[in-house]
């Protein structure tokens, strides 16, 4: 009885440790295909954080992606693109006690397949990655931040309309960590995409993401604008 009462007066104090946030981000992408099965992609993202009312980071991001096994896997109406990445990280880290920018590397590694079904579309993709932290500017118990990323999606693209709509759930595994291998964050977002012409796109989606297993998790709701130019 003793041990109910203790955990029932520590719920205050583990709910209070809970950040909860509202974010406003703004991303835009530029796409080539200069071979055969080949693409590359560079896109830049900003969040607004803190209610939206300041900056929270920026990413600059390039990614290199081959299509492969093609002709077997046209038989079931399947794509399997595999590629990697860089990614320039700034982020103002701790906004609430002592607020500082700092620059971060991220290199990647990433495998996509994806299946159509008449108007559907439906994909899963994983992801490697590691993050390089600046070390002069704040302590880490382990750099670089390695993780294992999965992302399950599912689009319908309206027929004879220029609207598709989608989501995806995605999970981050932090893979070195010294206490051990686990799952610190869940992702959220549904989106709507407006197809401009041939080229252009722009989609808004809301997405939701929260820490697990982390000292003072982040709850976090974000509402996004997308532009993309292929």
């Amino acid at each position: 009885m003793k041990r109910w009462i203790l955990l029932l007066m520590m719920l205050p104090a583990i709910a209070g440790a809970q950040q909860h946030d509202f974010a406003t981000e703004i991303q835009a992408s530029y796409g080539l295909k200069p071979y055969r099965g080949g693409s590359i992609t560079l896109s830049e993202k900003v969040r607004l954080a803190d209610l939206s009312s300041r900056y929270s980071q920026s990413k600059t991001a390039l990614v290199v992606q081959q299509t492969v096994l093609k002709r077997r896997l046209d038989l079931y109406d399947m794509r399997l693109r595999i590629g990697g990445g860089y990614t320039f990280i700034n982020r103002l880290t701790h906004p609430y006690d002592n607020p500082y920018y700092e620059n971060q590397h991220r290199l990647m590694v990433q495998g996509i397949l994806v299946r159509d079904y008449g108007f559907w579309r439906f994909g899963a993709r994983v992801r490697m990655q590691g993050t390089l932290r600046d070390a002069t500017r704040g302590s880490y118990r382990y750099n670089p931040k390695l993780a294992l990323r999965g992302r399950l999606a599912a689009a319908y693209a309206m027929p004879d309309k220029p609207w598709k709509f989608g989501a995806n759930a995605e999970y981050f595994y932090r893979l070195n960590d010294p206490r051990g291998a686990f799952v610190d964050e869940m992702r959220y977002t549904a989106e709507a995409t407006r197809i401009i012409d041939r080229h252009q796109s722009l989609s808004l989606y809301l997405k939701y993401f929260h820490e697990m297993q982390v000292s003072d998790p982040l709850r976090m709701l974000a509402i996004g604008l997308r532009y993309n130019f292929d």
